[in-house]
């Protein structure tokens, strides 16, 4: 049994076995005595305190939450003992950092090399230069780079801007020692450490005595582009990032808040869904029109909350952060979100790939209606009223919906298509083509049986209905009602006003369009229906 301690080191606490707690005491108090009369000793420290805090957390887990003395040593090991460099001259060692004529000579690439953005040579994010130091490459070359897709192919701001946004800065000492690809030791720590103060205390010398640094022109017309850019994403930012911030999280909680009363009140509040072609569904039904056995409403409302919610709560967090300049600092917080929205995103395809396998299979039926109550040469055509689903205009879209409507236990979908072909026989046919689609060939055979289509045939009147529909159980099949009205030769068919409803697509010789056929007598001759009595101005 050893005895242990607890101890802060540089914010979190760590239990420690006694022993342990002795040798980095040790360790610390000589590294304190060694950078005692250095520049910003106490920023040295705390820089190493922090690397071995962040080498302690790495190594503590569920089942494994004490610090040993074999934990003690290894960190040791990987930060340095201090009679390696103790005896030696700090400044005799060759400066941490880019030499800007040996840049890539200067600074191989190893294991050790993160990519962070570089806050100490920047001119708009660092990016550039923590891109050059990850690639091993003088960074005016990157910032050229930048500058040509900026002017060619008008990207470079872009991909600047997203490059800002996912690549952390390096602000401690061990970060810019891992951006380097150095080391992270006590000894480079304090170099670097050093490094830093050296190079403020010669800027702050210069500006103090107006001396100019000399730059090569071609660095120079570069460092003065990006300098402008700077100023003006700047000022772009301070003057529009509070009003975009409000917009962020106005658009955001208004989602989120539509969302969750939406879907709290079984989606009364989301009101309608909209297609492109206008047509327009609740919520509600749109959940009704599925297949009731492939889909569960309260998971499904779940996976909806987190696909769509998780996003707009990030644009919130976004925008607040934006508006008050507030970085909230939950670590692993974004990481977080994103592996929540993330499976709930693979959980859905799998529900939608659920789903999709009711619609693997097509079937087709066909019912052939002889017409023989037809007596006279001419057939009028009409289109029953729609006590249904009314529409105040002809809306004609092959294979689409004018609308979907959910009453008691069936659900009707309007309309079916009619078009007018020439018949190869001296009578009046009606063809009535039923589709749908099943898991199956049977189960898609079984929906059809339940598509309901009226019409009536009252000697020379037929009678179309606009709507047809299905069993609310089965679901929505992709269902369609299709009606081919064969015409003998010389005999004719007249289009009353409103027929302009399910008609689509009917060939006549004049190219005439559907809607302008209407309330005229069209006469099926050898090369296809033609108006003979009309004007040619009417056609």
């Amino acid at each position: 049994m050893n005895k242990t301690v607890s101890v802060n080191i540089s914010g979190f606490i760590f239990n420690i076995e006694e022993t342990a707690f002795e040798k980095l005491n040790r360790y610390l108090n000589t590294i304190r005595g060694y950078f005692s009369e250095s520049t910003g000793s106490e920023e040295i420290i705390e820089d190493i305190e922090a690397r071995i805090a962040e080498l302690f957390q790495e190594k503590i887990g569920e089942n494994y939450q004490v610090i040993k003395l074999k934990d003690v040593n290894e960190v040791i090991e990987i930060m340095g003992q201090p009679e390696e460099y103790i005896d030696g001259d700090v400044d005799d060692e060759p400066k941490i950092g880019r030499q800007s004529s040996t840049y890539s000579q200067a600074e191989p690439r190893n294991k050790y090399r993160k990519i962070y953005r570089d806050p100490d040579d920047k001119v708009l994010g660092g990016v550039c230069s923590g891109v050059g130091y990850y690639f091993g490459i003088d960074p005016i070359w990157i910032r050229l780079l930048f500058i040509v897709l900026l002017i060619g192919f008008g990207t470079g701001i872009l991909l600047y801007i997203i490059l800002w946004i996912i690549i952390p800065q390096a602000n401690t000492a061990s970060e810019k020692l891992e951006m380097k690809g150095n080391p992270v030791t006590a000894e480079n720590i304090g170099k670097q450490v050093e490094e830093e103060i050296d190079n403020l205390k010669k800027k702050f010398k210069n500006y103090k005595e107006g001396v100019p640094q000399k730059e090569r022109p071609i660095a120079k017309g570069v460092h003065s582009f990006f300098d402008f850019l700077g100023r003006l994403f700047r000022l772009l930012f301070n003057s529009l990032g509070k009003v975009i911030g409000f917009l962020f999280i106005l658009i955001g909680l208004t989602v989120l808040v539509s969302l969750v009363f939406s879907l709290g009140t079984g989606g009364e509040f989301l009101g309608h869904y909209s297609t492109i072609d206008g047509m327009n569904i609740t919520y509600m039904e749109l959940m009704d029109i599925f297949p009731q056995h492939a889909i569960n409403d309260g998971w499904t409302h779940v996976l909806l909350l987190l696909i769509v919610g998780l996003p707009f709560l990030a644009l919130t967090i976004l925008g607040f952060n934006m508006l008050t300049n507030f970085t909230y600092k939950i670590r692993g917080f974004g990481l977080a979100l994103f592996l929540i929205w993330f499976i709930a995103a693979i959980a859905g395809v799998f529900q939608v790939g659920y789903i999709a396998k009711d619609y693997i299979q097509e079937y087709k039926e066909k019912d052939v209606y002889k017409l023989e109550q037809v007596t006279g040469d001419t057939l009028t055509i009409e289109v029953s009223e729609d006590d249904i689903y009314y529409i105040d205009r002809a809306r004609r879209h092959h294979d689409d919906l004018d609308f979907i409507k959910v009453i008691d236990d069936r659900i009707y979908l309007g309309n079916p298509e009619l078009d007018i072909e020439k018949s190869n026989t001296d009578q009046f046919q009606l063809v009535i083509y039923k589709e749908s689609r099943g898991r199956n060939r049977k189960i898609a055979h079984d929906n059809i049986s339940e598509i309901k289509y009226d019409y009536m045939a009252i000697g020379n009147l037929i009678s179309f209905s606009p709507y047809f529909s299905i069993a609310k159980e089965n679901g929505y099949h992709f269902e369609q009602v299709k009606i081919r009205l064969l015409v003998p030769e010389g005999k004719a068919i007249f289009l009353k006003d409103g027929s302009e409803r399910i008609i689509y697509d009917i060939e006549n010789v004049t190219n005439t369009w559907d809607p302008n056929m209407v309330d005229k007598v069209w006469t099926m001759t050898e090369e296809g229906l033609e108006c003979i009595d009309c004007d040619v101005d009417d056609l």
